[in-house]
C-alpha cells in the first residue's frame, strides 16, 4: 500500500512540476493495435485480446519486479505506468484555461476540452454544466485510474485507461444520473 501512496504523490508532483509530461501519455498506438488485432468495430474477442495482451504484459512485469531491490524497481515501474495512464490531458490546465479565458467565446471553447470525446455535443457555459463537466472529467481522468491502481496496481491502472481509450469514438454513453438535483435519487 505504501507503493500506491508514494507513486500517487510522485505522479501528482510530476504532473504539476513538469507540464510537458502530458506529451508522454500518447495512446495513438492503441488504435493501430486495434486495427491489427481486428477490433476497431467493437468485436468482443478482438477487444479482449487488444486490451488483454498489454495488461497481461504489465501484470507479468509487475509480478516479476515485486520485491527486487527492496521494492524500488516495483515503485519505479508503478510511477511510470501511473504517469502514463494519468490523464489523458491535465485537468488542472483545462480548468485553468476556462478560468483565465479573456472572453466568453474563448471560455466556452476551453470548456469543450472537458468533454469525454469530440463527438459529444458542445457543452453550454452554465455553472451547472461547468461543474458537472469538471466532476466527470476528474472521475474519468484521475479517480478511475487511482481506484484501479489502488486495487490492482499498475496493471489495474493500465486496464482502466486502455478500456476507456479503446471504446469507439462514436459510442453513446448513458446519460449521467442527476443525483444532486433530484434529491439523491439515481435515475
Amino acid at each position: 500500500m505504501a507503493i500506491v501512496l508514494v507513486a500517487t504523490l510522485l505522479v501528482l508532483f510530476a504532473t504539476h512540476a513538469v507540464p510537458a509530461s502530458v506529451h508522454w501519455r500518447d495512446f495513438t498506438w492503441l488504435r493501430r493495435w486495434q486495427v491489427q488485432v481486428g477490433s476497431p468495430g467493437g468485436d468482443l474477442t478482438g477487444l479482449i485480446v487488444c486490451i488483454g495482451v498489454p495488461v497481461l504484459a504489465c501484470a507479468l512485469a509487475q509480478y516479476v519486479l515485486r520485491g527486487t531491490w527492496l521494492g524500488l524497481t516495483s515503485l519505479v515501474f508503478a510511477i511510470i505506468v501511473l504517469l502514463y495512464c494519468w490523464g489523458p490531458r491535465d485537468l488542472e490546465r483545462d480548468v485553468e484555461a476556462i478560468d483565465k479565458a479573456p472572453d466568453s467565446e474563448r471560455r466556452a471553447a476551453a470548456l469543450q476540452a472537458l468533454r469525454a470525446d469530440a463527438t459529444q455535443p458542445p457543452l453550454e457555459f452554465t455553472t451547472e454544466k461547468v461543474v458537472e463537466a469538471t466532476f466527470l472529467a476528474a472521475l474519468r481522468r484521475w479517480f478511475g485510474v487511482l481506484l484501479w491502481f489502488a486495487l490492482l496496481g499498475p496493471a489495474g491502472a493500465l486496464l482502466y485507461r486502455l478500456t476507456w481509450s479503446s471504446r469507439p469514438a462514436n459510442a453513446q454513453r448513458p446519460s449521467t444520473p442527476r443525483a444532486f438535483s433530484t434529491g439523491c435519487r439515481l435515475t
